[in-house]
C-alpha cells in the first residue's frame, strides 16, 4: 500500500532499508562494547602488548586435572 506511493514520490526502499540495517548494527555494537562487565576484559587485553611473555588465555583458567 505504501510502496507504490513511495515509488511515485521518488523514494527508494533499498537505501532506506540499508540505513535501518546499518543503524541497527551500529547500535548493537555500541551496546555490546559498553555492556556491564566488559571493561575488565578490554583493560586486560589492552595491557597485553606491554606484558613480556604474557600469553592470552581464558579469563578464568581452570586448574589442570590430576588423574
Amino acid at each position: 500500500m505504501i510502496g507504490p506511493w513511495l515509488s511515485d514520490q521518488g523514494y527508494l526502499l533499498g537505501p532506506a532499508f540499508a540505513l535501518l540495517v546499518f543503524l541497527a548494527v551500529f547500535v548493537g555494537m555500541l551496546l555490546w562494547i559498553y555492556r556491564p562487565g566488559s571493561g575488565r576484559t578490554y583493560e586486560r587485553e589492552a595491557q597485553l602488548p606491554f606484558d613480556e611473555g604474557a600469553h592470552p588465555g581464558p579469563l578464568n583458567p581452570r586448574p589442570a586435572r590430576e588423574d
